[in-house]
């Protein structure tokens, strides 16, 4: 349990969606767009969503 709470405490809460096509997206317009969904590419995605007010695209072509 004190192993789930500190996890809790200390992992950031993240809001994402796996779309197949453009069409399906439920917003079409975003601050940022990052091409490539890889570690840099996550991690530049997190870092710039630490401003609530900013939306950010991130593109993969790879199988999920």
């Amino acid at each position: 349990l004190l192993f789930v709470l500190a996890f809790l405490a200390f992992c950031p809460f993240a809001l994402c969606a796996i779309y197949e096509s453009y069409d399906s997206l439920p917003k079409k317009d975003f601050h940022y767009i990052i091409v490539g969904g890889g570690t840099a590419g996550n991690v530049l995605a997190n870092r710039l969503t630490e401003d609530l007010d900013t939306s950010v695209l991130v593109l993969e072509a790879g199988k999920s």
